[in-house]
Order: C-alpha cells, then sequence, then structure tokens
C-alpha cells in the first residue's frame, strides 16, 4: 500500500495504512520536532471528514456563513 504525504507550510497529512502510518511518523519524529493532532477536521478551509476506506470533502461551513453574512440563512 502507497504512504502518501502531504506538506504545506508547516502543516503534514499522511494517508496510508496504519501500519505505514506509525512507522513515518516515528521515523519523522526521531528527525524533527512535530505534534500529532489525529484525524483531520479541516483543510484549506474544507471540512474533512473521515471513515473507513472514505473520505468526504465538505465547504458547508463557508456556505453557512455567507448565507449568515448576506442575511440568507432562513
Amino acid at each position: 500500500m502507497p504512504l502518501i504525504l502531504v506538506l504545506y507550510v508547516e502543516d503534514l497529512f499522511l494517508t496510508s495504512s496504519e501500519t505505514l502510518m506509525i512507522e513515518c511518523k516515528r521515523e519523522l519524529a526521531s528527525e524533527f520536532e512535530m505534534k500529532d493532532f489525529g484525524l483531520m477536521l479541516y483543510f484549506l478551509g474544507l471540512e474533512v471528514w473521515q471513515r473507513l476506506g472514505e473520505i468526504f470533502l465538505s465547504q458547508g461551513k463557508y456556505i453557512v456563513n455567507l448565507l449568515e453574512k448576506f442575511g440568507m440563512i432562513e
């Protein structure tokens, strides 16, 4: 199974099998100071939901904010 590593500014995202991610995080932590914040909830303004084998991206929060801003929430 491949390991996908995405680095954006100072944020690092990993996706793969649990075993590969644990090994990769351990190796990276031995070289760099890092914190594990668990599952991703937001990325570049997108909401992120994750389930086994699935990732769902949404701009729902952004849309609600726009509707509120222009008084169109109803």
